[in-house]
């Protein structure tokens, strides 16, 4: 791939695009592969040239490789790098508590493109999300395990596409491993919310919420 670009659309995510290879060695690209340093959970069955990175810590810089994968094998890489501004904080919520609104993403003068309106952590690792956007597009919402570990774990993953401004509940269903843990111990998630405006820029804004550990009975 050729001019590959990496920009932070929030302290914990991270848009990188690039263009396709001039030469394809004589077969059709069929995907990207991207890697990152600090380790990322990347994204993976790329087909397009653009990629958002989420669940990354705030006020780190990323090395990001993108290679074109096809027939023939994997091609050499494209670099960019980013840095995560600083943490403004993070809130959150125990079961049955709704938790305050997250800090904001960017945004035109008349509000802010995205913001959590609300996350609630349910028992059975279930997180109940309401976002707030401009307008239509895509909103996706990821969680990770929260704290020091060398390569994010991810938790749930969820989208929708919306056509027009409004508040929207998106529910997030811990993973198997995660509600295994739960019969031990609370857990907390890092919620990355990235909305895509139809034809525009996306823009991030995160959340944390502790999952309840499970009761017996």
């Amino acid at each position: 791939p050729t001019s590959a670009v990496a920009s932070a659309i929030g302290e914990r995510a991270i848009q990188v695009t690039w263009s396709a290879p001039l030469v394809d060695g004589g077969a059709s690209v069929t995907g990207y592969a991207v890697t990152t340093v600090p380790a990322t959970t990347g994204c993976p069955s790329v087909t397009t040239t653009t990629c958002t990175l989420t669940g990354l810590d705030p006020n780190t810089t990323y090395a990001v490789s993108i290679s074109a994968v096809n027939a023939v094998g994997t091609g050499s890489a494209a670099q960019a790098s980013a840095t995560t501004p600083a943490a403004a904080g993070v809130v959150t919520a125990a079961t049955g508590q709704q938790a305050p609104a997250a800090a904001v993403g960017a945004g035109a003068a008349a509000g802010p493109a995205v913001r959590i309106a609300g996350a609630t952590a349910r028992p059975g690792g279930r997180i109940a999300t309401s976002v707030t956007v401009a307008g239509p597009g895509r909103i996706t919402v990821t969680g990770t395990r929260a704290g020091g570990r060398a390569r994010p774990t991810t938790v749930c993953a969820t989208a929708k596409r919306v056509k027009k401004a409004g508040t929207y509940a998106l529910v997030c269903v811990a993973d198997k491993a995660t509600r295994a843990a739960l019969r031990g111990r609370a857990v907390q998630v890092v919620l990355d919310v990235v909305f895509t405006p139809t034809g525009g820029t996306p823009t991030a804004t995160t959340q944390t919420v502790t999952l309840p550990r499970a009761t017996r009975g």
